[in-house]
């Protein structure tokens, strides 16, 4: 008996939506054509897309043991981070505006003093903490 009842529901929602139905589908077509077209291109792109850098067809070639090397070059200047990321929603713009408003604190207030954290003027690492060293004895009287 249920199943009769639900029979006669499921015939009733086909029978409801069925333009519907033949309407979403016709407009499925041309992108089900254009997949079809595509032929082996698409399945064989996935195989490197979920791998990136590594293909799978060549991870053996790139990886030797169970480590792998990577160099990433990243810009995350905050212009370059606005245009990436905000350009077109409500707060595109905001990024740009605060590394201007952050330059001409650091300028104004006469280099790196005026906002902490800012790097000041280039300096040899290796000579940096002798340097370090010699104005901590200066403060105490020298040695």
């Amino acid at each position: 008996n249920a199943l009769g009842r639900f029979g006669d529901v499921a015939d009733t929602v086909v029978r409801d939506s069925h333009d519907d139905l033949v309407a979403n589908l016709d407009n499925l077509e041309p992108t089900l054509r254009a997949l079809a077209d595509a032929g082996r291109s698409l399945p064989d792109s996935l195989g490197v897309a979920g791998t990136v850098p590594f293909p799978l067809a060549t991870f053996r070639n790139a990886v030797r043991g169970d480590f792998a090397n990577i160099r990433v070059t990243a810009d995350l200047q905050l212009d370059t981070l606005d245009r990436g990321f905000l350009s077109g929603t409500p707060l595109q713009g905001t990024l740009s505006g605060l590394q201007g408003v952050l330059a001409r604190t650091v300028g104004a207030g006469g280099g790196s003093a005026s906002l902490p954290g800012a790097p000041g003027p280039p300096r040899d690492p290796l000579t940096l903490p002798l340097q370090g060293a010699a104005g901590a004895d200066q403060g105490r009287g020298g040695r």
